[in-house]
């Protein structure tokens, strides 16, 4: 998965070489202003999830130590291959450079793209059965955290085995001997083909009709697990179970439809040789593909109490005069209420301090107050006492 040009060798005459299209200023602008977007929503968003379960106790759990691996990946893309969009957008070419840095460049950037999804796609893969051993078997603790670091490592070793092609087919070239360098690949059309074909089964088609599976039988049996609970305390549990299955689902779905137009483009590039993808799905399948790495904060927020509060938290303190205007308000009404029990207190100690002058104390003659109801009660019979 990837977006270099195709290197054209005699067993190929056929194939184009697809090069960045001309664009106006306005076009040009737009699109990477369009880019930079998605990066500056993906890093905070992104960092955001790292930072809320770092703090949050509640969510030292083996789904979300899994959703902070999907976290860690979507940042790698952000990071690397993101910012290289914007470089291109904003330059308009894809120009490389040559020598060794050149090629470890080129390396670099395509590794670490397919490194990411290959990733992604594990993770999401790997919480799939991670909720299906939880809510299938529920008294039996089958992935702990110590099995799920486990996974953890596991999925970045398979991943970077899908990616060890590209060390050998991936180089640095003047493509039209002008002296300007491209990252190009060097194999023949039927291998390019085959890795296309195998790494779009592995790392997209079967994780996804697993994943669909195993949500299809959690579906199932949350729903006749709400259908025979009738104590609160498993409905509530019941409804946080299905609020996060919910919000994972919803994940694994637009993963799907956010990486298809870039598989599309794909294999348009590497079977339709005399053409090239149209220039929208090229660059809106590209610009889609990496937004997903924006969206999945933005899921988590929605769909998950605990993330929304550490959102509203945090939006609180990074935008004060938003809430300004509110927080007067409310400052206004504790300080009427603070009033009020002030109040409180003042009567109940001399109430306190009148029974002491008369006689000995009752466990009633306390001050009290933690409960105004009681208070006014105290303080009516104190006053017919008077």
């Amino acid at each position: 998965m990837n977006n270099t040009t195709n290197n054209t060798t005699e067993e190929e005459q056929g194939a184009l070489s697809c090069t960045y299209p001309s664009l106006t200023l306005w076009q040009q602008s737009v699109r990477a202003g369009s880019v930079l977007l998605v990066i500056i929503l993906s890093l905070i968003g992104n960092i955001f999830v790292l930072y809320v379960v770092r703090n949050n106790i509640k969510l030292h759990t083996v789904t979300h130590y899994l959703i902070v691996n999907l976290a860690s990946a979507d940042l790698l893309i952000t990071v690397f291959n993101m910012s290289v969009m914007f470089k291109t957008e904003v330059t308009g070419g894809d120009e490389a450079f040559g020598g060794v840095a050149g090629h470890i460049y080129c390396v670099g950037i395509i590794v670490v793209l397919n490194l990411s999804v290959a990733c992604s796609i594990l993770t999401l893969t790997a919480i799939a059965v991670e909720r299906f051993c939880s809510i299938i078997f529920p008294f039996k603790r089958i992935i702990t955290v110590k099995l799920a670091k486990a996974i953890v490592v596991g999925i970045w070793v398979c991943s970077f085995v899908i990616t060890i092609p590209f060390f050998f087919h991936i180089k640095v070239e003047d493509v039209y001997g002008d002296g300007v360098f491209y990252c190009v690949e060097d194999w023949s059309i039927i291998t390019s083909q085959i890795f296309q074909i195998v790494f779009f089964v592995l790392m997209y088609a079967c994780p996804l009709i697993a994943i669909f599976v195993l949500y299809l039988s959690i579906g199932i049996k949350l729903w006749r697990r709400q259908a025979d609970s009738s104590l609160g305390n498993s409905n509530r549990r019941t409804r946080m179970t299905v609020q996060v299955t919910k919000m994972l689902v919803v994940s694994v779905v637009v993963f799907a439809l956010c990486w298809l137009p870039q598989h599309v483009v794909l294999f348009i590039n590497y079977f339709m040789l005399h053409i090239c993808p149209p220039e929208f799905l090229w660059f809106g399948g590209t610009l889609l593909a990496y937004a997903n790495s924006a969206m999945n904060p933005i899921i988590y927020v929605t769909f998950h109490s605990e993330y929304r509060k550490q959102f509203k938290v945090a939006f609180t303190r990074c935008c004060p005069i938003c809430f300004g205007l509110r927080n007067t308000g409310t400052g206004l009404n504790l300080q009427r209420k603070g009033d009020k029990s002030e109040e409180f207190v003042m009567v109940n100690v001399l109430s306190f301090k009148a029974k002491l002058s008369d006689g000995p104390v009752s466990e009633t003659s306390y001050v009290n107050t933690s409960n105004p109801s009681k208070r006014s009660r105290e303080n009516h019979a104190f006053s017919k006492n008077e």
